[in-house]
């Protein structure tokens, strides 16, 4: 370094006081005489380690050591109070005011910009784990100072963590399992009162209605007088019969198949057409794929009744040679088909009977698409495509 000036008999035993001026120059106050010397270059000063001095999570202040703490602490929030503050210091540092920078991992891969400012502070931290180093910025050439580094654990509340979510889970599938056994438990109540209303008006109402047509038939052979309105009764009893055994067949619970359905249309069919001259096909899957399609009560009941109600037209009106009733699955619906070489109509002139009326309101119940064509002379062909699956609307 370069002196000026300085004497050579000057002592420098006896330095009392120092200074420097905004020049640079340093003045040195000895026991009689002021000097002055201008150094060429200043020698590095050491890089300062930041302190903390004061820290508060969650607005709770955490103890530290008098006087600031430099070492890496590990922290954990509580639950909802994720709010970081720090205090710092930088003692021995260069001239001047210290600066720091600091960052954050994750969510900052490089050091910021270096700040004065003696508090930092972070709010609302988000669930998870936290690094944050603190340094002291690179000065006049200075090197920046060793990171004092802080983890911060943030826990997530309490209804995502992995315990929770397993115990939600276990009780939503413990629920599932009661309201799954629960609704078991009322098809089977239900499947029983439907097994006990079918037999009481089998062995009640079909017995007693049984013993009119007979004892009709007996009073009828005793009063030949009373004929008319005896063969009146019996087909009364008969009818009502034949119609309480459709009902019968309807809320019996073992019928909830395709195949019951088949068979008893089939069985509507020979009653139907045994004893005429047309001559009855029916066409129908295996009775394997039949047996596997399962049908709810409403929907069973509107389908045996649409194609019940397609026959009884068929034999009252078509005067027909043949007449065809056909089945077919087709994905996840069912086609029915029922055709016959009757004397037809016109669709679009023909009134609509009760007939017609109730076999729309039945389709329309199915949500069914319904095709009905006929023309007269050429006979009639009544098609209905059943979606398999889903409940019909009352009818």
């Amino acid at each position: 370094m370069a002196l000026w000036p300085w004497p050579a008999d000057a002592a420098i035993a006896g330095i009392y006081d120092l200074a420097v001026e905004a020049s640079g120059r340093v003045l040195v106050a000895t026991d009689d005489r002021v000097l002055a010397f201008l150094p060429t270059a200043w020698l590095p000063t050491p890089p300062a380690n930041v302190l903390i001095t004061a820290l508060t999570l969650g607005g709770r202040p955490l103890p530290l050591p008098e006087g600031g703490s430099p070492r890496a602490r590990s922290l954990t929030a509580d639950v909802g109070r994720a709010d970081l503050a720090i205090r710092w210091c930088a003692p021995g540092g260069p001239c001047g005011a210290a600066q720091v920078q600091y960052r954050l991992d994750p969510g900052a891969a490089e050091f910021g910009a270096p700040t004065t400012d003696p508090i930092l502070e972070f709010a609302s931290l988000a669930p998870g784990d936290y690094r944050l180093e603190l340094r002291t910025a690179a000065i006049d050439g200075n090197p920046p100072g060793t990171p004092t580094v802080l983890t911060l654990h943030v826990p997530p509340p309490y209804w995502q963590r992995a315990s929770f979510l397993f115990s939600a889970a276990a009780l939503a599938l413990a629920a599932g399992i009661t309201l799954h056994r629960l609704r078991v438990r009322r098809l089977l109540a239900m499947e029983a009162v439907r097994r006990q209303i079918a037999t009481d008006l089998h062995d009640d109402l079909g017995a007693g209605l049984a013993q009119v047509a007979v004892l009709s038939e007996v009073v009828k052979r005793k009063a030949p007088t009373f004929t008319t309105a005896l063969d009146e009764i019996g087909g009364l009893a008969r009818g009502m019969r034949e119609s309480l055994s459709d009902i019968v067949w309807a809320v019996d619970p073992t019928k909830d198949t395709l195949a019951a359905v088949v068979q008893r249309l089939r069985h509507v069919a020979n009653n139907l057409f045994g004893d005429g001259p047309a001559e009855l096909r029916c066409v129908a899957p295996d009775a394997a794929v039949m047996d596997a399609v399962t049908l709810m009560p409403d929907r069973r009941r509107h389908l045996f009744l649409f194609c019940k109600e397609a026959l009884a037209n068929a034999a009252r009106h078509a005067g027909a040679n043949a007449v065809t009733m056909e089945f077919r699955c087709d994905g996840g619906r069912l086609e029915v088909r029922i055709a016959d070489d009757g004397r037809g109509f016109d669709p679009a002139s023909a009134h609509l009977g009760n007939g017609r009326t109730s076999m729309q309101a039945r389709a329309k119940a199915l949500g069914a698409v319904l095709q009905v064509r006929s023309a007269p002379g050429c006979g009639t062909v009544i098609e209905a495509a059943v979606p398999l699956a889903g409940r019909s609307d009352p009818a």
